[in-house]
């Protein structure tokens, strides 16, 4: 006799590993209108939970979770027993996100090998499935109402902040560049999840650099393509200080 539909789902997770998050797309200029997000220095990443099993993916479907096994008991606690989320992880120091400390995870420390790690975290901005049902063709403001219902928010699982105000987005620009805010991320509250596709839209923030540029050359497109082949070294003491050093 043919198994049910729902006894197949139960033999796994809720949808098939791996899957592809969706993407945004490089703009200069925040689009008014849609939801916005902040954008994180740290590693995407797709949460696959089936009870006592957990699969922590990269957006290349890598396994991650032995990377960062102390994340695996706080997902445990935080999200229901059979759901797919999408999000970030990061890891916070004193001052903001460490992106140089998590990246050190996915190779061997060569130096100071017996330094305490600082603890993973993981902010949740989207969820694909919860129970058996497959969220991933709901509208976008739909599957965030579930997740906010659904994950039990701990120290080191959060969800995302969301904001409707331009100006508020704005500010995460141009205020929040030392904490590990990078940019920010713009979704119509229609959106479908979309797998793969440049649906969403993202907005970086431009660091400004004092430079001499001493030559281009011209692109594919008749645009000059800038050299910047020395910066000012403002961190060195003088006599030293403020010199100009090469760039590679």
């Amino acid at each position: 006799m043919p198994r049910r539909v729902a006894d197949l789902f139960a033999m796994g997770f809720p949808i098939l590993r791996p899957v592809a998050p969706m993407l945004s797309r490089p703009a200069t200029s925040l689009p008014i209108g849609p939801g916005y997000e902040p954008k994180y220095d740290g590693f995407r990443a797709i949460v696959h939970r089936d009870n006592q099993r957990m699969e922590l993916d990269s957006r290349n479907g890598r396994s991650l979770a032995r990377y960062f096994p102390e994340l695996l008991d706080a997902l445990a606690d935080a999200l229901p027993g059979r759901s797919v989320i999408d999000g970030e992880i990061v890891t916070c120091a004193s001052d903001g996100l460490d992106f140089e400390e998590l990246s050190s995870r996915l190779r061997p420390r060569r130096s100071d090998p017996d330094k305490s790690k600082i603890p993973a975290a993981f902010v949740a901005f989207d969820i694909l499935a919860d129970g058996h049902a497959d969220l991933r063709r709901r509208r976008f403001a739909e599957r965030r109402a579930i997740l906010e219902r659904v994950v039990r928010e701990r120290p080191t699982v959060v969800i995302t902040p969301q904001t409707a105000d331009p100006d508020a987005a704005g500010s995460w620009l141009t205020h929040f560049n030392k904490e590990g805010i990078e940019g920010v991320v713009a979704k119509r509250a229609e959106l479908p999840y979309d797998s793969g596709r440049r649906v969403m839209v993202k907005v970086r923030r431009q660091p400004l650099i004092d430079c001499v540029v001493g030559g281009f050359v011209p692109s594919r497109e008749g645009l000059p393509l800038v050299l910047v082949i020395g910066v000012y070294d403002r961190c060195r003491p003088p006599p030293r200080g403020a010199e100009l050093r090469p760039q590679c």
